[in-house]
C-alpha cells in the first residue's frame, strides 16, 4: 500500500506571531507572544529510562543544546544524591557554559557589530573546544564529573587569544552602553528577577543556587537550593507551552518573574572587575536588553579568563568520589557515561564518543506529588543552568526502576513568556500605528525567545499579528485561506533583500 504525503505549507523559521486585543473602541489593549511554535517535549519522555532523557531533549531543543545538557546532567546528580564534583570537574563545565553562552551573546550583534561578533564567536568556540565539545551538540559533561581533562595545547591557545577577546568585549560593551544611554524607556516591568547565583547570593550564570529580587530591590530568595524548587515555583497553567510560572511566596497574581542577562544584572553585583564596572552603569538608568547582553559577554570573558589561569583545569581527577558502587542490575536507573574515543582509533575525533550505561542508586527523596505509591515513591532531582537567554530547570522523577514518571522542563522563554507580553502590550499601546510591526519586533528581541525569529536580520522577523482590527470584514472562503492569509492575521512586509540575508544559525 502507498502512503502519499502532501507538503502543502512553507513554513518560515524567521516567523514570530503576536496576538493583539483591542478595546471596543480599538485601541490596543493587551498583546500576546504565540508560543504553540514552542510545544513542551515532557510528554515525550515519560516511560524512557532517565539517562536517555538529556541527550533528547538537547536535540529536540537545538537552539540551547548547553544549557540543556548541563542543566540535565546535575538533574541526574541531584537523582543520585552527588553534591561535590572535582574542582577540575567544576572548572571544565565552567568553561563550556561561559564559552557557550559568550557565543550565544555575541551572535546578537552580528548586524550591528559583525566584526565584533565573529571575533568573539570564534574566541567563544575555541573556548568549547578546549572544553570538549568542538561541535554543537556537547558531550563534556557526565554523572559526576566530565568526560576528559583540559589539554594543555587547547588551553595555551585559548590563553594566547583571551587578551584580544577581552579588548574586544569591553569595546563592544562600552560602545553598546552609550549608544543605549539616550532617551528611553524606564523599565516598569512590575516582576521580579530571578538568576542563578553562588551560596553568597552574588550572579554566577553555573551556580548552584537560585536568587529572586522584587522590581524594587527587595530579595524575595536569598539562594535558594535546588531541592527546594517545588516550594520556589509553580506553574499556573502546568503543561502549557505558556504555562506561567510564579513565585509561589508572591502567588499567581503577582508572583511573575523573568530571567536572562537583564535579571542577571539586577539580582546582584558581578563577581568580575570590567563587567562589575560596566553593571553599575547598567544599573543607573535605563539602557535595555542588547545592553545587558554585552555586559553579560564581557563577563563571560572575564571568567574564562579566569578559569584558564587555573592548574586544576587540567586535573586528571575528573570524577567524583560520590560515585556509589553499582548496585545488582534492574534496581536501579543507567546513566550515561560518555568519554573520547581512543586516539589512535578511527572514531578518534575531538568530538566522537562512546556511550556506556554506569548504574547509580537514586537518592532518597520526598514523593513526587504528580505520583506515589507506598510501595514505589518516585525520587526527584532538579538541575539548572543559567544561559544567554536565562535559567533552564530540568526536573525528573524516576520510579524504583529508574524509569521517568514526571518531568518538567522549564524554559527561559516559558518563564519570559509574562514579561514579553507586558513588552507587547507596551509596545502596542504606544506605538504609532505605523510603527506597530517594528514596535513588537524590538519587543520580541529583548526578551529573546528560543526561536530562530530572534536570529532573523532586523526588520527580517516575519511578524504576523493576530489583530482584529483586520478582521472585520471576512470573505467567504476565510475559513480556507492559510493562517498567515486571513485577515486578522497581518503578516509584515519584509524587502526582498531582506530575505536574501540568511539568518545566524545557533551554534555557527
Amino acid at each position: 500500500m502507498t502512503t502519499r504525503l502532501v507538503l502543502d505549507q512553507i513554513l518560515d523559521p524567521a516567523q514570530a506571531r503576536v496576538r493583539l486585543r483591542r478595546d471596543p473602541a480599538g485601541r490596543p489593549l493587551a498583546a500576546r507572544f504565540d508560543l504553540d511554535g514552542l510545544p513542551r517535549v515532557e510528554g515525550l519522555l515519560l516511560g524512557r529510562p532517565v539517562a536517555q532523557v538529556p541527550p533528547l531533549v538537547e536535540r529536540l531543543c537545538g537552539v540551547c543544546p548547553t544549557a540543556h545538557h548541563l542543566a540535565g546532567v546535575r538533574a541526574l546528580e541531584a537523582l543520585a544524591g552527588i553534591t561535590d564534583l572535582p574542582v577540575g570537574a567544576r572548572l571544565v563545565r565552567r568553561l563550556l557554559h561561559h564559552g557557550a553562552v559568550l557565543e550565544m551573546q555575541a551572535g546578537r550583534f552580528l548586524f550591528q557589530r559583525p566584526d565584533s561578533a565573529r571575533q568573539l564567536r570564534h574566541f567563544a568556540k575555541l573556548a568549547m573546544a578546549a572544553a570538549g565539545s568542538p561541535g554543537h551538540f556537547p558531550v563534556t559533561a557526565v554523572v559526576g564529573g566530565v568526560a576528559a581533562p583540559v589539554a594543555a595545547e587547547a588551553r595555551d591557545r585559548c590563553r594566547q587569544q583571551v587578551g584580544a577577546a577581552l579588548a574586544v568585549g569591553l569595546e563592544l560593551a562600552r560602545a553598546v552602553l552609550a549608544e543605549a544611554a539616550g532617551p528611553t524607556e524606564a523599565d516598569d516591568w512590575p516582576g521580579a528577577a530571578v538568576a542563578a547565583c553562588d551560596g553568597a547570593g552574588l550572579p554566577r550564570l553555573d551556580g548552584d543556587r537560585l536568587r529572586a529580587v522584587a522590581a524594587d530591590g527587595a530579595v524575595l530568595v536569598a539562594a535558594a537550593e535546588p531541592q527546594g524548587w517545588d516550594a520556589l515555583v509553580a506553574e499556573a497553567r502546568p503543561g502549557d507551552p505558556a504555562p506561567r510560572p510564579y513565585l509561589l511566596s508572591l502567588g499567581p497574581q503577582r508572583g511573575a518573574y523573568r530571567v536572562g542577562p537583564v535579571a542577571q544584572l539586577s539580582v546582584g553585583r558581578l563577581t568580575t572587575p570590567l563587567a562589575a564596572q560596566l553593571q553599575a552603569d547598567w544599573l543607573g538608568r535605563p539602557h535595555g536588553a542588547l545592553a545587558a547582553r554585552a555586559v553579560m559577554a564581557l563577563h563571560c570573558l572575564e571568567v574564562i579568563a579566569q578559569v584558564l589561569d587555573q592548574p586544576d583545569l587540567m586535573s586528571d581527577q575528573l570524577l567524583s568520589d560520590q560515585l556509589p558502587t553499582p548496585p545488582a542490575p534492574g534496581s536501579a536507573p543507567s546513566f550515561p557515561d560518555r568519554r573520547p574515543a581512543p586516539s589512535g582509533s578511527a572514531d578518534g575525533a575531538a568530538d566522537a564518543h562512546r556511550t556506556a550505561t554506569t548504574p547509580i542508586t537514586p537518592r532518597s527523596g520526598a514523593a513526587d506529588a504528580r505520583k506515589s505509591t507506598a510501595s514505589d515513591v518516585p525520587r526527584s532531582g532538579v538541575g539548572w543552568s543559567d544561559g544567554a537567554r536565562g535559567l533552564l530547570v530540568h526536573r525528573y522523577a524516576v520510579d524504583r526502576n529508574g524509569a521517568l514518571v514526571a518531568a518538567q522542563i522549564l524554559t527561559p522563554t516559558a518563564q519570559n513568556e509574562p514579561w514579553l507580553a507586558h513588552l507587547l502590550t507596551r509596545a502596542a499601546r504606544r506605538t504609532e500605528p505605523e510603527r506597530l510591526a517594528a514596535g513588537l519586533e524590538e519587543a520580541i528581541r529583548a526578551a529573546d525567545p528560543c526561536l530562530p525569529c530572534t536570529a532573523a536580520p532586523p526588520g527580517a522577523m516575519g511578524l504576523i499579528i493576530d489583530d482584529p482590527a483586520a478582521a472585520e470584514a471576512r470573505p467567504a472562503d476565510w475559513a480556507e485561506a492559510g493562517p498567515a492569509d486571513r485577515p486578522g492575521a497581518v503578516s509584515t512586509s519584509r524587502p526582498d533583500d531582506h530575505r536574501a540575508v540568511p539568518a545566524p544559525v545557533e551554534g555557527d
